[in-house]
């Protein structure tokens, strides 16, 4: 007997960090984005690179952070706790979420 599970699909989710403006933009080498308790990591050899990255992501509410680095990702090297936001990821989807350090909040663009 198989047995077959069936779910919705994934979204693929692309997080670009904004740094235009941020004090420390030279400084941010590495991110951490935090999905609940996933941990993903970005990392550039420069500031002249972007800090992006495509994930993809099981639908659902999430708490979600980003955490900016410098030259390791040791708890000295942080350069802020980053907030916890609750964000949703609805199935099947392409999503770009855009983070800035200076901003309030996140901005989600695409999805139905």
């Amino acid at each position: 007997m198989i047995e077959l599970v069936l779910r919705p699909a994934d979204s693929e989710v692309t997080i670009r960090i904004d740094l235009d403006g941020y004090l420390f933009r030279d400084l941010a080498l590495r991110s951490r984005i935090h999905f609940d308790d996933k941990v993903h990591e970005i990392t550039r050899e420069n500031a002249h690179e972007s800090l992006e990255k495509v994930l993809m992501i099981e639908p659902g509410s999430y708490e979600f952070k980003i955490e900016l680095y410098t030259d390791s990702f040791r708890a000295g090297d942080r350069l802020g706790p980053g907030i916890w936001e609750i964000i949703t990821i609805p199935p099947n989807q392409s999503l770009e979420i855009v983070w800035s350090p200076l901003a309030l909040g996140l901005e989600i663009r695409g999805g139905a």
